[in-house]
């Protein structure tokens, strides 16, 4: 049909139908008539492509350590985040004088923008299927149990919703406020950058910004993600990682004798040293008392030595599956997070926060919607 044909159809049946429930169901179906026949269904098929894309990415280290989670979650939560705002960031701005029109004839905003939503929504389920289906598929290695809904994809699809939808009604926003597809597409790269920028997840931010980044939908979608992954439990390999590839670094240093004996004796020293154990089976703390107790090293007071010692050769004499024990764990400790805590009530709170976000921007797509006729254009 012709598109002339089809906006004189839509706006004598508005004339027709003055009910809200009416108006409705002509926009649904009015919707998915041009998700079929307009191709509007190809944000499916981009969709699964960026699914792939983040999959091959993030497959092997996402839910194993805390950096391929959190890696993972921000590539995942900025995928949605581009699916979301696509879906609608044109949507009304490219029939702004259409709704002009109709709703000059009898149409209710609110039914237009709940038609919409319910759409959207529909959009929005079926990325989120096509997601989870990929990352399935390509290796993701999800955690084996659930935390909410005791599975976890169910869980994992519910974070991917909310944080697409949210989006989406962000989108719908823009496209609401834009009097042109020209406009609108000139805001989204924007949008994109300020949710990348100011999600809190890879980038470390100044004290000043963590209110700017309390409105980014980014944030709690990493949040929630991360917390179902239960990121403050598993370990951190970044630092064992730098270490490995240090191996064949060369410590040259000029130590002294007095310098040995102070950090024999240091407290914090003895407690590390207490921990690892030689092959005779002793402490190290137990080696240098014995060292200290003799005045093996006193005798040698005011000697220098110059060192000259491979890395490598330090984690050997150690044990190196030791040394990355300790590390790996110690870095865990020190990368704790307590916004990516695993707990029902870390995960709601930002499953709530981000409907809060959709409402929210579908209330004010509402209203200025509702000013359309005041519109000069």
């Amino acid at each position: 049909m012709p598109e002339q044909m089809e906006q004189s159809v839509e706006v004598s049946g508005i004339g027709r139908h003055r009910g809200r429930i009416a108006q409705i169901r002509i926009y649904l179906v009015k919707f998915f008539r041009m998700f079929i026949y307009q191709n509007d269904w190809k944000v499916l098929p981009m969709a699964a492509a960026i699914g792939v894309i983040v999959a091959m990415v993030t497959r092997t280290n996402m839910f194993v350590t805390m950096e391929g989670t959190l890696v993972g979650s921000f590539a995942i939560t900025l995928a949605c985040v581009w699916n979301g705002c696509f879906n609608s960031i044109q949507v009304v701005c490219r029939e702004r004088g259409i709704i002009k029109r109709e709703h000059r004839s009898g149409m209710h905003i609110s039914s237009y923008m709940t038609a919409h939503v319910i759409y959207q929504a529909f959009l929005c389920f079926l990325q989120t299927v096509l997601l989870m289906f990929v990352c399935v598929k390509a290796g993701v290695k999800f955690p084996e149990k659930g935390f909410i809904t005791n599975w976890i994809y169910l869980d994992f699809g519910i974070s991917v919703f909310l944080v697409t939808f949210a989006s989406d009604m962000m989108g719908l926003f823009v496209s609401c406020i834009a009097r042109t597809t020209t406009a609108a597409m000139t805001i989204m790269p924007l949008l994109l950058v300020f949710q990348l920028i100011f999600s809190g997840g890879m980038l470390a931010l100044p004290q000043w910004t963590l209110s700017v980044s309390g409105a980014t939908i980014s944030r709690y979608g990493i949040r929630s993600m991360a917390s179902l992954g239960d990121f403050n439990e598993l370990p951190a390999v970044s630092g064992w990682n730098t270490l490995s590839k240090m191996r064949n670094a060369e410590i040259d240093h000029t130590l002294t004798v007095d310098d040995v004996v102070k950090v024999l004796e240091n407290d914090t020293v003895r407690s590390r040293l207490s921990e690892i154990k030689t092959k005779d089976g002793l402490t190290m703390d137990q080696v240098a008392d014995s060292i200290l107790e003799t005045g093996m090293l006193q005798q040698f007071e005011g000697g220098e030595y110059d060192l000259h010692i491979r890395l490598g050769d330090v984690l050997d004499a150690i044990g190196e599956d030791r040394v990355k024990s300790y590390v790996t764990e110690a870095s865990r400790i020190t990368g704790h997070n307590a916004a990516y805590e695993h707990t029902a009530e870390n995960i709601t709170r930002c499953w709530l926060i981000l409907i809060a976000f959709a409402v929210g921007f579908v209330t004010l797509a509402t209203i200025s919607l509702e000013f359309i006729d005041k519109d000069k254009r």
